[in-house]
């Protein structure tokens, strides 16, 4: 079947062939400049589609500054795949064999190419019913984000604008259609799946909007790195909430909202740190209602100021055997109590575990056992994992932490390193972090 065997007919039909975009099929840096030493800006995931310029061994992206490396060494990070941009006058994108574009940097050079030379894509994501994805309406470009206008097409001189090449979503979606010539109407069933890292993970903070922690997970979301980068789920607590910390991949990626938990005294605890265990109980209680946390093998609580590396994570938790597990992360002492413990700017829970803690009383018993008034929360949970019978994994690479034995971003080896504070330290680890 070709692209116009379902396309509406009609006039007012516009096309443009030939544009060029870049497919990434490894992970890949964006740097400053056209040179594997220049200061890594940011990251691009497998399947994203690139909009930008070729110059000699590098692109030059159209959405944000930097340069991506088309390949090193014989591995090639991005393939150049040729598309059609279409609008068209009825139907939507999947009547005519054609895909919706879902993001405001693809939608400008679509409708670029197809002659609207509006610098400025509109987002709308209201609930009012409009077409999927990019669409022209008046002759200014808009896209459309909310979840349920899927499906939707051409309405009310709302005109989409699509591409014959398929862009990534964080779902693998399979659709089937099937026509009855009797009433002519259209049946159409979709199919949606998740594919989960191994292990899969959900990532989490808790930040104030009040300290330095606002601007420096704001910059985290926008460039897409630490917890936001490639943990399977993520999700952002704080006593001010709700609020928007912007939206993700330099504003073309979903937008990222802090929940609200229960406000709770923090005083000092018995070894002079925050005493600040209730207050975690209830980050705990949001994360209950949240759910997210029963679908994924691990659950990991960093803190704003931690560099978070998933991947490294990954082969960190993957040699775990035991699924009732927690990590103990620090041996500062070398078996001196209270070493080994958890130092609390990176934990990690087997999903059993916190489903004992949260789902069948476990944090009551603790609760009632524990002095948890004088405990700061990591104390208080490493002392709960233990009455609840989890299984301690001892892991005293996983985390580089200034306050246990050191952080040294360039050591190739932990998976979060802690504590970088400013925005430009915070970026400069992640960078040394990744180019290792």
């Amino acid at each position: 079947m070709t692209l116009g065997d379902k396309r509406p007919s009609g006039p007012y039909i516009e096309m443009k062939s030939d544009n060029i975009e870049w497919r990434v099929k490894i992970n890949v840096f964006i740097r400053k400049e056209k040179s594997f030493d220049a200061d890594v800006l940011g990251q691009k995931l497998v399947g994203e589609v690139i909009i930008g310029s070729r110059e000699g061994d590098w692109v030059k992206s159209a959405n944000e500054e930097g340069y991506l490396a088309v390949e090193r060494d014989g591995a090639d990070f991005l393939e150049e795949r040729v598309v059609t941009y279409e609008k068209i006058v009825s139907g939507n994108c999947h009547h005519a064999g054609l895909f919706p574009i879902e993001d405001q940097f693809t939608c400008r050079a679509a409708g670029f190419a197809l002659g609207y030379f509006d610098a400025k894509v509109n987002l709308y994501s209201g609930s009012n019913k409009k077409p999927e994805g990019c669409y022209i309406f008046r002759g200014g470009l808009w896209v459309a984000d909310n979840p349920s206008n899927q499906g939707n097409g051409a309405m009310e001189g709302r005109e989409p604008i699509c591409s014959s090449g398929s862009y990534p979503t964080t779902t693998t979606t399979t659709t089937g259609t099937t026509t009855s010539t009797e009433s002519s109407t259209m049946t159409t069933a979709t199919i949606t799946t998740t594919t989960w890292g191994t292990p899969s993970l959900f990532c989490f903070l808790v930040m104030m909007r009040s300290t330095y922690e606002y601007g420096l997970v704001k910059e985290q979301v926008r460039r897409r790195v630490g917890i936001f980068s490639t943990c399977d789920e993520h999700a952002v607590f704080s006593q001010d909430a709700p609020f928007s910390l912007g939206r993700l991949s330099h504003g073309k990626g979903a937008e990222v909202k802090a929940q609200w938990f229960h406000k709770a005294k923090v005083g000092k605890s018995e070894d002079g740190t925050a005493g600040n265990a209730l207050l975690f109980v209830h980050v705990f209680q949001a994360i209950k209602k949240d759910g997210r946390f029963r679908k994924l093998d691990w659950t990991i609580k960093a803190d704003p100021d931690a560099v978070v590396l998933p991947e490294r994570i990954r082969r960190h938790l993957g040699r775990v055997k035991e699924p009732f597990s927690y990590l103990v992360n620090c041996n500062k002492m070398n078996y001196k109590p209270p070493f080994p413990m958890i130092f609390g700017a990176f934990e990690a829970f087997a999903r059993e575990s916190l489903e004992k803690f949260l789902d069948h009383g476990g944090v009551e018993m603790c609760m009632r056992q524990l002095p948890y008034q004088r405990f700061g929360e990591d104390k208080f949970m490493g002392n709960c994992m233990r009455m609840l019978g989890s299984h301690e994994f001892d892991d005293f690479q996983v985390l580089a932490d200034k306050r246990c034995l050191g952080a040294n971003c360039k050591d190739g080896v932990a998976g979060a390193y802690h504590d970088f504070k400013g925005i430009p330290e915070w970026f400069k680890c992640w960078g040394e972090a990744m180019s290792t």
